[in-house]
């Protein structure tokens, strides 16, 4: 099996740094606009495989286990569960279902890799999560300090959007503090 196939793609590496995942990984993608490599820092550093310019981009190219390690194993919403599940069918899949098979998220991908990935971002970008793995509140503060760090401004939020980007964030704020609490 190549490396390529064990990492997420450079796509999806690019959207999670864009998203603000850290950026820590046993190798990285490495691009200097013309060549394309997955090594690991060690290597790159060292020029092994002749990159290492100051103008090459660098995105983690994160492992399936590295990837399993960001997906809680549950969610709550709607005072429902649903719980992880990732497999190959046909395809490699990841999603979050209830005890009755309801899927609340559905990811489908050529790799397993790419499906944790996927079911990451759509985590981080649509967060309608009110809780991860358990009951946590969050403070108006809190909020404040996600609108500054992502350059909002609330009082120029529409106000139909306002209730869904407060829930959003307090979703975030929770998902952060149940990744702080595993660590």
């Amino acid at each position: 099996m190549k490396l390529t196939d064990q990492v997420c793609s450079l796509e999806l590496a690019k959207k999670l740094k864009e998203l603000g995942v850290a950026q820590k990984s046993y190798f990285y993608w490495y691009t200097d606009g013309r060549n394309t490599c997955v090594e690991t820092k060690t290597d790159y550093v060292r020029g092994v495989y002749g990159y290492g310019g100051d103008k090459d981009a660098v995105y983690s190219a994160f492992t399936v286990s590295e990837l399993g390690e960001f997906l809680p194993d549950h969610i709550y919403e709607d005072d429902s569960t649903y719980w992880l599940w990732c497999g190959k069918m046909s395809s490699w899949e990841v999603s979050y279902r209830s005890g009755d098979g309801e899927n609340w998220i559905y990811v489908e991908e050529k790799t397993e890799a790419d499906a944790r990935a996927r079911a990451i971002i759509y985590l981080i970008v649509n967060l309608p999560i009110k809780n991860i793995g358990g009951r946590m509140t969050v403070t108006t503060e809190e909020i404040g300090k996600v609108y500054d760090e992502f350059g909002l401004d609330p009082h120029n939020v529409p106000a139909s959007f306002q209730p869904e980007i407060n829930r959003m964030i307090r979703s975030l704020i929770k998902a952060r503090k149940a990744l702080k609490k595993e660590k």
